[in-house]
């Protein structure tokens, strides 16, 4: 009977040693990562497609007066013409608002990113515990959060784009309407 008591604790001692603690978080690890990991990728899509919008904007923006005699235009002509400027600096603030959140999402998901860091370092040294589940937890939401973003995003900047380049047009054709 001693032996099988010693026997039995000698089994649970090797099973407590031989199996690594932070095994039980593994899964959720494997899912934060790979959810990091493409929303990261994205992310950074994104924030380049929106800064380059935003960059096409501004130099269209600038050239639509360039060939435009502001003396040889009529007041009906100008107050169209003011109108539809008014119209396009809208699309202007809009692509900039957009810019700044994504700016300061970057930012958080920089910093964010050493905590997944850490999380993994956590488990390569078989030092997780029930608390950094939560933390695992919590940043597999953020990136759920930051996906529906990216798709309000993506939506609001083809609605721009497209609204964009209507006001563009209604913009040439009262230019060369005489």
């Amino acid at each position: 009977m001693k032996h099988a008591i010693r026997f039995m604790s000698l089994i649970g001692v090797l099973m407590l040693t031989g199996c690594n603690s932070s095994d039980a978080y593994k899964e959720q690890l494997d899912t934060l990562n790979n959810n990091w990991s493409s929303t990261t990728e994205e992310l950074t899509s994104f924030a380049q497609s929106a800064d380059t919008e935003l960059k096409a904007w501004k130099d269209m923006y600038e050239g639509m007066d360039a060939e435009i005699d502001v003396t040889a235009i009529s007041d009906d002509k100008k107050q169209i013409l003011d109108s539809l400027d008014a119209v396009c600096r809208g699309h202007g603030d809009t692509y900039t608002l957009m810019n700044q959140e994504i700016s300061e999402l970057e930012t958080l998901w920089t910093e964010n990113a050493k905590i997944v860091e850490d999380l993994n370092d956590k488990f390569e040294n078989n030092s997780l515990s029930e608390e950094h589940l939560d933390a695992i937890d919590q940043l597999n939401r953020q990136t759920e959060e930051v996906s529906e973003k990216l798709s309000t995003w993506k939506s609001t900047l083809e609605n721009v784009k497209s609204d964009c380049a209507v006001t563009c047009q209604e913009y040439a054709k009262v230019i060369d309407q005489e």
